[in-house]
């Protein structure tokens, strides 16, 4: 027999109910953000050069001089002429295990007129030794990111128009390169990278190669970071998409989206303890 009316449990007033669909709707929020949040990122940003009027990075205590025909303009940092660039100690890869670990560079770049040959953007060396690595335009105003030393991988490709704002990502580990001109990947290749031991890095220098190796670059260059470990394309299309000198961080940190959806939670659970009995 069915219990009566009386017995069974009480429907929820109108208040009730109104009170527990926002609740509900909270914490389904913060469920649903929680369950798409990414995976935690592997890697750090060492050091971002904005390059508006100093050299000074904005996450350390790295900073450079400027050499020859350099200067800052229009929030970038230009340069040209023969020589004209601006120099750092060896930032790249910017960390002792450099032989088991990735590293990514990202380098926004306007050139002023074509150029043959590389126009290197960032370059890597060390006197005695031939420059360890390459990012720049070539003469086909396509992106290059190699080891100059002919042993190691290197890749070509892309469009970087003349007149442009063009971002260049490369990521880098003991024996691949993989290049991405405005967010676009590229490609990449693998071999033989001898980064093996730190008498390669020497320098950095942002506009021209190291050496007597020139590659002088004509334009302007902005937004340099470097970080420990490998961008994913989204982080890389992310980047291009939020354009020249944005914040380093352009989207939500997982931590950050972790901490909204605890904060959904919390609020909901806020909102129960408070809510008026019902009548």
């Amino acid at each position: 027999m069915p219990p009566s009316r009386s017995a069974r449990a009480p429907l929820p007033s109108p208040r009730r109910r109104a009170v527990a669909h926002p609740l509900r709707l909270a914490a389904g929020a913060a469920l649903a953000i929680a369950a798409t949040a990414p995976a935690a990122s592997a890697q750090t940003l060492l050091h971002h050069f904005a390059f508006d009027g100093d050299l000074t990075s904005r996450v350390s205590s790295a900073t450079g001089t400027l050499v020859g025909d350099a200067a800052f303009a229009d929030g970038a940092l230009r340069v040209g002429g023969s020589p004209g660039f601006a120099e750092f100690s060896a930032l790249i890869p910017g960390v002792a295990d450099y032989n088991s670990t990735r590293w990514t560079v990202s380098v926004w770049a306007r050139q002023r007129v074509p150029q043959p040959g590389e126009a290197v953007v960032v370059g890597l060396g060390a006197p005695g030794f031939l420059p360890a690595f390459t990012m720049a335009v070539n003469g086909a105003q396509q992106a290059v990111v190699r080891n100059y030393a002919g042993y190691g991988a290197g890749w070509t490709g892309g469009e970087a128009a003349v007149g442009s704002w063009n971002l260049i990502t490369t990521v880098m580990s003991t024996d691949c390169a993989s290049l991405w001109i405005n967010g676009v990947s590229i490609g990449g290749g693998c071999g033989p990278m001898y980064l093996g031991g730190g008498s390669y890095f020497g320098s950095m220098r942002v506009g021209r190669q190291v050496l007597a190796y020139d590659g002088q670059f004509d334009g302007d260059i902005d937004d340099l970071r470097i970080y420990q470990g490998r961008l994913d394309d989204a982080a890389i299309r992310a980047q291009w998409e939020a354009g020249r000198s944005a914040p380093a961080s352009t989207v939500p940190e997982p931590t950050s989206v972790a901490l909204l959806a605890s904060g959904l939670l919390g609020l909901a659970g806020v909102a129960k303890r408070r809510r008026p009995a019902a009548r």
